[in-house]
């Protein structure tokens, strides 16, 4: 078992440092934190936490909210939230609400009564009002937050914007100019920001966007198979290709599509948001946005334990991370009319 010689070697510090970063002392230089934080992780380290809570208040546990367990998407953030956290001798609570917005404030009011150091909350549903009143209680970063959070918490997102008007642009240059978009509850500002670029991306293109051709689900494979079938049935021209939100309603697109006697590409291409591990292993195999999910979860946790500890300190805090296309077998040419 590695200890804190091992890791201040590892690091290329001195052991006052490590035990500073492990102590939450606030004059540790921000390179030395993740140096320090970079050896713990590489070596296993698991400093006492007990022993640390009692000089320095820090209880050495943390809480994460996610919407919805069942997705795919998120048990990998939850990994990577998991992953730092470990390494770092933390605790962390895992909470599901499921999307309703009392069961998120339950669970943030109780995670802090339960005195944790901080709470990272993916897509919240809570309002800011609620979200200032837990940050009373304890230091908060969200994942895929809105515009309204954006000056007032720390924030991971991804640029939603980009990657869906990489997946517009990918369908454009196979030929397509009849596209759906197959959303999430627009409220959301990801699948706004998605949206968005759809919209913005054809207008560019001289396409006229068809608000009908726009779907709202509620990111379930179900909803997503009702929307195909939807738009594929209706009577007029139809689309020759969806872009969908998320994975598991691109899945759902694909069966709708297969449901109205039709073939995935040859008849109607999709591309999907996420890239679940789901979306390679479909068949036909997914084209989709690829959303670093693990790497989200690490960067979050990161910035919550920088934050607890105090190296990060001062001025609010976003941080963006790319998105790419990836392409498999769902989109071809766009059939000839």
């Amino acid at each position: 078992m590695a200890s804190m010689k091992d890791v201040a070697q590892e690091a290329g510090v001195s052991i006052g440092t490590v035990s500073g970063v492990l102590n939450g002392k606030k004059t540790i230089k921000p390179q030395n934190y993740r140096r320090v934080m970079d050896a713990v992780q590489k070596l296993d380290y698991r400093p006492n936490m007990l022993a640390r809570s009692l000089r320095t208040n820090i209880t050495g546990s943390i809480g994460l909210i996610i919407p919805d367990i069942t997705n795919p998407y998120y048990p990998e953030l939850a990994r990577g939230v998991e992953d730092m956290a470990r390494k770092a001798g933390v605790t962390l609570f895992l909470c599901n609400s499921d999307r309703d917005v009392d069961k998120e404030w339950g669970y943030a009011q109780a995670l802090a009564q339960k005195q944790v150091d901080g709470i990272i909350i993916a897509k919240p549903h809570i309002s800011l009002e609620q979200l200032n009143m837990l940050r009373r209680k304890c230091r908060i970063v969200l994942v895929d937050g809105t515009a309204e959070q954006l000056g007032e918490f720390d924030l991971v997102n991804v640029d939603n914007r980009s990657g869906a008007a990489s997946a517009i642009d990918l369908l454009l240059s196979y030929g397509h100019r009849k596209i759906a978009f197959v959303g999430g509850i627009i409220e959301s500002q990801s699948m706004q920001d998605r949206l968005d670029a759809y919209r913005s991306v054809l207008e560019k293109s001289g396409i006229p966007y068809r608000p009908e051709w726009v779907k709202e689900c509620n990111y379930s494979w179900h909803s997503g198979r009702a929307a195909a079938l939807e738009l594929l049935k209706a009577p007029g021209p139809h689309p020759t290709a969806f872009f969908v939100g998320n994975d598991i309603m691109a899945l759902g697109v694909v069966r709708g599509i297969h449901d109205c006697g039709l073939r995935v590409p040859e008849d109607v291409s999709v591309c999907g948001f996420d890239d679940i591990a789901m979306a390679e292993l479909a068949f036909p195999a997914l084209t989709t946005v690829r959303q670093p999910k693990y790497e989200i979860g690490c960067q979050s946790a990161q910035l919550l334990l920088e934050r607890i500890c105090g190296v990060q300190q001062g001025d609010i805090v976003h941080r963006v991370l790319e998105t790419a296309v990836v392409l498999r077998k769902t989109v071809s040419w766009a059939p000839q009319s």
